[in-house]
């Protein structure tokens, strides 16, 4: 529909997911198949960027990364609902504009600062951009690290409490109109595989 396609090019305002390859000579051992946990990438320093915690993906599988050693990508397979598959050398891996909220408590309506994990090689919002946590977004207004001062319940959505662990969607830097949609979550999730593919 045209709403969800309105949808689509507000989350995607946001930069083009930065990207590496799969080490060439490493997909017997490195992702080449399902129960492997480490991916060689070509280049993760000053290339893809992650760090732990951060949500790569490689062909249709997301995967959250849990430990870095250089170029060595120690993950957990299958995450987000994807499958995890098996990747040959060369394949495409993104860094992803997600993460997750950092507070055990989590956060009440009325909270203004938000602690994520990671921001800088994960989610990445800066100022004035906007972020999905649930059905909320909210507007980002400052950025100390992985705390990000924010401007609650935008572009008609409602405040609500936020558990620890929830996800975090960067939206980009323009007043999503998503108002209307019954289901923004649904509707930007549905967007991501689709359009990720588009730089494969």
């Amino acid at each position: 529909s045209a709403l969800v396609a309105s949808t689509a090019a507000e989350y995607f305002k946001a930069p083009p997911p930065t990207e590496t390859t799969i080490a060439t000579g490493n997909a017997a051992t490195n992702g080449g198949a399902v129960s492997d946990t480490d991916i060689d990438v070509t280049l993760n320093t000053g290339g893809l960027g992650a760090v732990v915690n951060s949500y790569i993906r490689i062909g249709s599988e997301v995967m959250v990364v849990t430990n870095v050693a250089t170029n060595k990508l120690t993950v957990i397979r299958a995450q987000d609902g994807t499958t995890a598959v098996a990747h040959a050398d060369g394949a495409k891996v993104y860094l992803l504009a997600e993460s997750e909220v950092d507070n055990g408590a989590g956060y009440t309506a009325s909270d203004t600062t938000i602690a994520v994990d990671p921001n800088t090689g994960g989610l990445g919002a800066a100022a004035n951009d906007y972020i999905l946590i649930g059905s909320e977004v909210l507007k980002v207004t400052g950025v100390s690290t992985n705390d990000l001062t924010v401007l609650r319940g935008q572009v008609g959505t409602t405040a609500a409490t936020i558990a620890d662990g929830t996800k975090v969607y960067l939206l980009g830097s323009s007043a999503p109109q998503l108002s209307a949609h019954p289901d923004i979550l649904s509707s930007v999730k549905e967007t991501v595989q689709a359009d990720y593919n588009s730089f494969e």
